[in-house]
C-alpha cells in the first residue's frame, strides 16, 4: 500500500472516532444533566419532608418522585402533593 492510501485510511479512521465521540459525549452529558436533576430532586424532597412534617404534608421519597422533582422543579412539588390528594 502506498503512503497516500495509508494517510487517507488514518484520517478516514481518526474523522469516525471523532464523529463517534460527539454523538456519545452529547448523549451522556444528556444522561448526567438528567442523573444531576435527579440528584437535586432528591435533596428538595428530603428538605420538603422535614418542612412539610410542621404542617402535615408528606411526599415519598423513591426515584420516580425525585426525577419528577428534578425535571420539573416546583411544579413537580405540587403535581405529587396534588396525585396524593387524588389517589388517596
Amino acid at each position: 500500500m502506498s503512503i497516500l492510501i495509508k494517510a487517507a485510511l488514518a484520517a478516514l479512521f481518526a474523522g469516525a472516532l471523532a464523529l463517534l465521540c460527539v454523538i456519545f459525549s452529547s448523549k451522556m452529558r444528556t444522561f448526567f444533566k438528567f442523573l444531576a436533576n435527579a440528584a437535586l430532586g432528591f435533596f428538595v424532597l428530603i428538605v420538603f419532608d422535614h418542612i412539610g412534617a410542621y404542617i402535615g404534608l408528606h411526599i415519598g421519597i423513591n426515584l420516580i418522585s425525585a426525577c419528577t422533582v428534578g425535571v420539573l422543579g416546583f411544579p413537580g412539588i405540587g403535581l405529587l402533593l396534588l396525585l396524593q390528594k387524588i389517589l388517596t
